[in-house]
């Protein structure tokens, strides 16, 4: 069912949209990702704000997708956490394997 509302949505979006709706689809992305940590860990939001160095305030803003977090501010915090950061890239007409691959960092 869902699948079927994104090819509804890819197909009748306009471009800014369709934008709109991957920037979001990140930010729940990356809130999921800290919640799922945070559960799997036993952490209160202010004892992963303690192990990040960031305030309980900015662990909530992250985990509601409130904060846009900067490429280096993610990647320090996920190796806080002992963990890694990939990052894919498809481009239209960059079809080699050189151009198409996950960055993990």
């Amino acid at each position: 069912m869902l699948n079927r509302a994104n090819e509804v949505l890819e197909k009748n979006a306009t471009c800014e949209e369709l934008m709109e709706f991957a920037y979001v689809d990140i930010l729940a992305s990356i809130a999921s990702t800290f919640i799922k940590y945070r559960s799997k860990h036993k952490l209160t939001q202010k004892e992963l704000a303690s192990k990040l160095g960031i305030s309980q305030v900015m662990i909530s803003r992250i985990e509601n997708g409130e904060w846009n977090l900067s490429m280096k501010k993610l990647v320090e915090y996920v190796k806080k956490l002992d963990g890694d950061v990939k990052v894919q890239m498809d481009l239209p007409g960059c079809e080699t394997e050189q151009n198409q691959r996950e960055y993990m960092v």
